[in-house]
């Protein structure tokens, strides 16, 4: 940890004199010359200690990625476009709760409104829920992005005669 912080400091100081380290699970030896590598190094770093749910270390990571080139830190920290609504389907994946799976969903929507994977996951998932109303809006928003969704089509088709049905 101080062998980090060390190294941290020194390529503040320094800017972009190159420098490696030989703890393990960080710099490995790897020369960084650029603010751009080390940007991109801390924040691959702060991505890990997410997963590792560790959102302390994840934050002074990016903290640490941010001093060295806030462009690459605030790339990686999209709330908008396809990487964000990547994210939230992941997220939408990993939950069991339909209400949280809605959620996720319309984030993603939110985050990339041309994502037909997000507008498909949310209408079968307002589909299953019995939210019938919901569910045909959506797939008509998705088939105006892809007239020819054959998915699409079938759980509009089925919705339709859902609410026709009176149910």
């Amino acid at each position: 940890m101080k062998s980090s912080f060390l190294i941290f400091v020194i390529s503040i100081l320094c800017y972009g004199v190159s420098f490696s380290e030989e703890e393990e699970g960080s710099l490995s030896g790897k020369a960084y010359t650029c603010n751009t590598e080390l940007a991109k190094h801390y924040m691959e770093r702060a991505k890990k200690r997410q997963a590792d749910d560790d959102p302390d270390g994840a934050a002074a990571d990016y903290a640490k990625a941010y001093l060295f080139d806030p462009k690459v830190a605030n790339q990686y920290n999209q709330t908008e476009g396809p990487e964000a609504a990547r994210q939230w389907l992941k997220k939408a994946g990993q939950t069991s709760f339909n209400d949280e799976k809605i959620t996720c969903c319309r984030k993603a929507v939110k985050a990339d409104p041309n994502c037909k994977d997000a507008y498909l996951n949310l209408g079968r998932i307002l589909f299953k829920t019995k939210r019938y109303d919901e569910a045909a809006d959506v797939f008509h928003k998705l088939l105006a992005l892809d007239p020819k969704n054959k998915t699409a089509q079938k759980y509009l088709k089925k919705t339709q005669k859902k609410m026709a049905d009176g149910q």
